[in-house]
């Protein structure tokens, strides 16, 4: 879906695209956020502020709010086109794009909207999906390349000094995010020279940059363990989707699901003892969790439906996911205890649409959650909810389109340390918001 928006669809794009799954041909395509990405990132953090972008302008700012929608503020209050903002793990500072020098670049502004540099100061050249350490030091992101067209992975500090090439730049990458392990000292990025997305991992000082296996078949979502040693992620190799591990260096190759059916990697839980993984085992699509060896592989839902997207809460207690009844029904977000237990709805009829949830965030405290839907007209609205259901607010009320939500930062996370990384990208919880590419083809449903 691409709705006209006087310059907001990069927002409303880069928001659906890096955090829905779509249905291309039988391939993944995953909806692993940037934000910083993550999970992982900003998809587990939060506290009584909220961030988005809106065109209530005419044009894409930068929005911060209070948890009952009161205390609007404009951070950036330019005529350009300002999208796509992230915290740094302090919360001190924002991360956003911009096309207010001529061209896409990124910029960082204090959280209060001052101080604003041009961080990348790349004219004629676009830079876009920025994603911040984990331990705040570094932003890598995407940079146009000089010829042939696509893109490159560049890292900068978060001042935007030290500026350095990580991947080859004869050569575009892949368009599959790029995530940090949770040290902040090794990056993943899918590479393309094979044609399809091949897994690379380096080191953030740009040395030791080599493929994590010697497989030419697709390879896609890599998540790092929490030692930082290991990376969980998806590939075709055995002809159908599979969730391997392997070491950093490529030592260690497992196939972890190990199963005839379709099995796609989502996220880790915040020890890194469990996956929860979406599959189709059970004959549609429904959520898993399973040990990190492999072992334990429990169904955690059994819709006649679809299910998608689980990520867990911070304290590790709940798991929240999408689903709908049929292969045509309508999206809405669900909560459920780990065990698979208390299933329950969130969203309402007040909040859910078409394309209800392609992103959600837990609160720190777990209690609540964040997300955006398409109400009818289709304008995108911000809402946030108690993990039971009650006490739906629509934080963002405005007949325009607001999108890009996520919690500031807290400094002390319930079940994370604060220098973990979603996707989440982002989002799993790599949080990757920011994404504003087509990811891979995964064999998923939910399309926008």
């Amino acid at each position: 879906m691409r709705i006209d928006l006087n310059g907001f669809t990069q927002t409303v794009m880069a928001s659906l695209l890096a955090t829905t799954i779509f249905c291309i041909g039988g391939e993944a395509a995953y909806a692993t956020d940037l934000h910083h990405a993550k999970k992982p990132s900003l998809q587990t953090v939060g506290n009584d502020t909220i961030i988005f972008s809106s065109n209530r302008t005419g044009n894409s700012d930068i929005y911060t709010t209070d948890m009952n929608g009161n205390n609007l503020k404009n951070l950036t209050n330019d005529p350009a086109q300002d999208t796509v903002p992230s915290y740094t793990p302090d919360g001190n500072t924002v991360v956003f794009t911009s096309n207010r020098s001529g061209d896409e670049e990124i910029f960082s502004m204090a959280q209060d909207g001052t101080n604003p540099i041009n961080l990348t100061s790349n004219p004629g050249k676009r830079d876009w999906f920025p994603v911040i350490s984990p331990v705040g030091t570094h932003i890598a992101y995407w940079t146009e390349r000089v010829s042939g067209g696509g893109q490159q992975l560049n890292i900068m500090r978060i001042d935007g000094s030290a500026k350095l090439t990580l991947s080859d730049p004869n050569r575009s990458l892949y368009p599959e995010p790029h995530v940090f392990s949770k040290s902040g000292t090794l990056l993943a990025y899918a590479d393309s020279y094979i044609g399809k997305p091949k897994l690379h991992i380096v080191n953030a000082d740009g040395s030791n940059d080599h493929a994590l296996t010697s497989d030419t078949t697709n390879e896609i979502h890599p998540i790092f363990t929490c030692d930082n040693n290991r990376v969980v992620f998806n590939t075709l190799r055995d002809g159908n989707w599979e969730i391997y591990v392997s070491g950093v260096n490529g030592t260690g190759l497992t196939n972890l699901s190990n199963h005839s059916a379709g099995d796609y990697l989502a996220e880790l839980s915040s020890d890194c003892s469990k996956i929860l993984f979406e599959s189709d085992r059970s004959g549609n699509r429904d959520i898993f969790s399973m040990n990190l060896d492999g072992s334990n592989v429990v169904q955690l839902t059994h819709n006649p439906g679809e299910d998608y997207r689980p990520f867990y809460s911070p304290d590790d207690k709940k798991i929240g996911f999408i689903s709908r009844p049929g292969n045509n029904g309508q999206y809405d977000l669900w909560v459920m205890n780990a065990d698979g237990s208390n299933l329950h709805q969130v969203s309402s009829s007040a909040s859910s649409g078409a394309t209800c949830c392609p992103q959600y965030q837990f609160s720190a405290d777990s209690n609540k959650l964040l997300f955006h839907s398409f109400l009818p007209g289709n304008n995108l609205e911000i809402f946030l909810v108690n993990v039971d259901g009650s006490g739906l607010i629509n934080i963002s009320n405005d007949p325009t389109n607001d999108a890009s939500e996520s919690f500031k930062p807290t400094l002390k996370r319930h079940g994370h340390s604060d220098n973990e990384e979603e996707d989440h990208h982002h989002g799993g919880h790599h949080d990757h918001r920011h994404h504003d590419n087509h990811h891979g083809e995964r064999d998923g449903k939910m399309t926008n």
